[in-house]
């Protein structure tokens, strides 16, 4: 791949549009259940050895909170007419990753035993077997929907806040009252703020986004299965309708960032952009330390797309600077920084980031809500 510090803006999109049509070509035809079996094969070979995979299970209802928790939230941040499926309290499944390769003389790891693997990537850390690691050790870190999670995650802890009237509120978990800190900070890439894609950007920048206009799911010919169209149908595969605008689904509609922890964002000129930027002037004009970086020509996720672009290399070193800036306490002022394909790096005003207001954000997207209709695949309305 050619190294895009050498491409002009044009070539970059002819680039993007090539790896848009590979990527598409087959999502637009393939059902959801076969999508989700492909995104649960186990490590390569290569890379077993050196994963561990822990599973907590699920606590019995009388000794959790967690439930209560969300639910109290959803009620709490919403606007009273949501309608959901209750979720049921689920195990965690998780796995640790080593960050060395050097094996045990004699020692074959992909005969060994999950916990054997765990004790032998653990033999040199201090905190071995660690209990609860303190939360301003801990930075919450993610890239397109999991930065949405993080987003959302914040929003629970604010509303536990509120609603328990002290900036430490308590969860029974497993049976012990827990302490809901916040993390030290949150540093997002190509986070997807906006689950109606109701703002501008979502159209305007599509030349230079690997995401298309219309999600695969939406489309009239897309091939139905047991997943999708859902049952009852509704109007987005995300979710129910009536829960898209909620700040948990789409944390772009969040009214309340006061009391956030530091938060850094990376984007690209994609499709999301105008999402992020809402939610960068509202917490920055209440008080939270943001800092955003604006990549020009950039697609959704373009240092996992393309990791050989001196963009990706930038963007990775950043991210990793602002993780240790925010566990070392090194919190920067509110800050707004566009990277030029030339590797220009100009400034600009928070204040300054749309030509719209967080206000009326929310009030494009309530109207794009307002048009989501039950979906059903065109084969499956002949059928009807």
């Amino acid at each position: 791949m050619a190294n895009a510090g050498l491409l002009s803006r044009d070539q970059i999109a002819g680039v993007i549009q090539k790896v848009r049509t590979a990527i598409f070509s087959k999502a637009n035809t393939t059902p959801i259940s076969i999508r989700q079996n492909a995104s649960l094969k186990g490590e390569a070979p290569e890379i077993a050895p050196w994963v561990s995979h822990v599973e907590l299970p699920a606590p019995p209802s009388e000794q959790d909170g967690v439930q209560q928790l969300l639910l109290k939230a959803i009620e709490t941040l919403g606007q009273g007419n949501e309608q959901y499926v209750v979720p049921s309290l689920q195990r965690i499944q998780a796995q640790w990753t080593s960050a060395t390769s050097n094996l045990p003389p004699g020692i074959n790891q992909m005969e060994r035993s999950d916990e054997a693997k765990y004790h032998s990537m653990m033999d040199k850390v201090t905190c071995s077997h660690h209990s609860a690691i303190c939360a301003s050790s801990i930075v919450l870190a993610g890239d397109s929907s999991g930065a949405c999670l993080a987003l959302a995650l914040i929003q629970v802890i604010l509303s536990a806040r509120k609603t328990q009237g002290t900036n430490n509120p308590v969860v029974r978990f497993h049976g012990r009252q827990v302490v809901l800190q916040m993390p030290s900070g949150l540093a997002l890439q190509s986070p997807l703020g906006d689950q109606t894609n109701s703002l501008p950007s979502w159209k305007d920048n599509g030349t230079f986004d690997v995401v298309q206009e219309l999600s695969p799911v939406m489309l009239p010919d897309y091939p139905r299965d047991s997943i999708w169209p859902s049952s009852p149908p509704r109007g987005d595969v995300y979710c129910e309708s009536s829960m898209i605008c909620h700040p948990l689904v789409s944390p772009t509609a969040a009214l309340d960032w006061a009391g956030a922890p530091p938060m850094w964002f990376a984007l690209g000129e994609e499709r999301m952009v105008d999402a992020a930027k809402v939610i960068v002037q509202r917490a920055a004009a209440q008080g939270v330390h943001v800092r955003l970086e604006l990549y020009e020509a950039m697609p959704h996720n373009w240092p996992m797309l393309f990791p050989t672009w001196w963009q990706s290399d930038f963007c990775m070193e950043r991210w990793a600077h602002a993780c240790r800036d925010y566990v070392e306490d090194r919190v920067m002022s509110s800050s707004v920084e566009y990277v030029s394909v030339n590797k220009d790096i100009t400034k600009q005003d928070v204040g300054e980031l749309s030509s719209f207001t967080p206000e009326e954000a929310l009030v494009k997207m309530r109207e794009k809500q307002a048009t989501l209709k039950p979906w059903f695949p065109r084969n499956a309305i002949e059928k009807l």
